[in-house]
């Protein structure tokens, strides 16, 4: 029986144009750096570190630890010089790139309900940020990070979406087994995969990114309105 609803972030609890928001996100760090690199080479040092990330197999290394070994290895700068600088962009800039995205009033609700009903909840967001800006990203959804049990990041997560692998770590890390759980999310393929091991699914149909043309990792589907009459139809636990 369910008992834990996982969560995705952008596109499902965060309505927002993914696009304009990476375009933006890299205009902003880059200003940061400036001191220190063109956008431009932002841009390819911080791509070259996500796909190292997303590509990575290694469960003994955090997302944090594969893409700063990436980002390092390609600048003559030392870590020390540069992590207080990307730490404080995260604590203190991040926020200006909240005007980007709008909560849904809908998923707001959903979230009192299940609270209410006695399910755990877990942002299983794509880690590969720092959880400073995942914070960050809950609270422009208006919503608790204190409410939700896990709040995946690159500093504690070792694999990303889609590999299945960042699933079973998180189903570890809350302590459940697969038919405990119900992942929802907007990307067919980064949030769908959780089918493949077992996990229910629920996909969002307001912002579905990636090929909807097999939808068998699709257990439930519906907009904002659908998945609120679905949360207020699940049992009281």
């Amino acid at each position: 029986m369910v008992n834990t609803i996982l969560f995705d972030l952008d596109g499902t609890l965060l309505s927002m144009d993914t696009d304009l928001f990476i375009k933006q996100y890299f205009g902003h760090i880059a200003d940061h750096l400036k001191d220190y690199f063109t956008q431009e080479e932002v841009v390819k040092l911080f791509w070259q570190g996500t796909e190292k990330v997303i590509k990575s197999q290694d469960a003994s290394k955090t997302n944090q630890e594969v893409f700063m070994e990436s980002f390092f290895s390609q600048v003559d700068y030392k870590e020390e010089q540069l992590m207080p600088i990307l730490n404080d962009f995260y604590d203190n800039k991040f926020d200006l790139l909240k005007t980007l995205s709008k909560s849904k009033q809908q998923m707001i609700e959903s979230i009192e309900i299940l609270k209410n009903k006695g399910y755990e909840l877990v942002i299983a967001t794509n880690p590969i940020f720092p959880i400073a800006a995942n914070h960050s990203r809950v609270e422009w959804a208006n919503l608790d990070p204190n409410d939700f049990k896990l709040i995946t990041a690159y500093e504690t997560s070792h694999f990303a979406k889609p590999n299945i692998n960042y699933y079973k770590e998180v189903l570890k890390d809350i302590d459940k087994e697969a038919h405990e759980v119900l992942m929802v999310g907007n990307h067919m393929q980064e949030d769908m995969v959780s089918n493949t091991i077992g996990i229910d699914t629920f996909l969002i149909t307001n912002h579905i990114m990636g090929d909807d043309s097999n939808k068998e990792n699709v257990t439930h589907e519906g907009d904002y309105d659908k998945f609120l009459a679905f949360v207020e139809e699940l049992p009281q636990l």
